[in-house]
């Protein structure tokens, strides 16, 4: 399922390399997943919230063909953390009963791991006045540990093994961004 990032970016031209630009970006968003259930007369909410956050920097190639409009191909690279929560319980809870009840219908569960990646992308860019630009961006994020194994923690401190392969942050992006600054093409 798609999950909605927010994020800023920062870029700059390089005066000695043309066409050249670096940048920086951080982004980060989540999806939560819910849903009601019964289990023995005790209605309680279940619930998987999936979150991502990503910061890197970034060197995209300008090609400009006409005046206002540049395409932009371009590398992201980066380190990012993905986190896995699950949780179970009831509508209401008394404070009295938040660090001494225990019992099996209430839980929370979270789990962390941190990851590198490359990301390639294309922007195409329409500055509407020197000053404000209009970017659509498509990309595609492959993500991987630098150690070669991803290293999953559950509850900060415990090693979560056997984690599926598939539970990574690889996956196709679409972007649609506003920028203010001074643009000149």
């Amino acid at each position: 399922a798609p999950i909605y990032l927010n994020g800023v970016q920062g870029f700059t031209g390089i005066g000695i390399i043309p066409n050249i630009r670096v940048g920086f970006f951080g982004a980060t968003g989540s999806k939560i997943q819910k849903t009601n259930i019964d289990i023995d007369g005790a209605k309680l909410e279940r619930g998987l919230e999936y979150s991502l956050s990503l910061t890197g920097f970034n060197v995209d190639y300008g090609y400009v063909p006409i005046k206002s409009l540049a395409i932009l191909p371009g590398i992201n690279v980066g380190w990012g953390g993905l986190t896995l929560e699950s949780y179970q319980g009831a509508k209401e809870y008394d404070w009295k009963d938040f660090n001494t009840k225990v019992d099996s219908l209430n839980f929370m569960n979270r789990a962390k791991t941190t990851f590198s990646f490359i990301q390639p992308s294309l922007s195409i860019e329409w500055t509407l006045t020197p000053y404000f630009m209009i970017r659509g961006n498509v990309a595609y994020n492959y993500s991987f540990a630098l150690t070669g194994d991803w290293e999953w923690k559950i509850h900060e401190y415990s090693n979560l093994v056997n984690v599926p392969k598939a539970i990574n942050a690889n996956g196709f992006s679409a972007q649609f961004g506003l920028f203010l600054g001074l643009f000149n093409y």
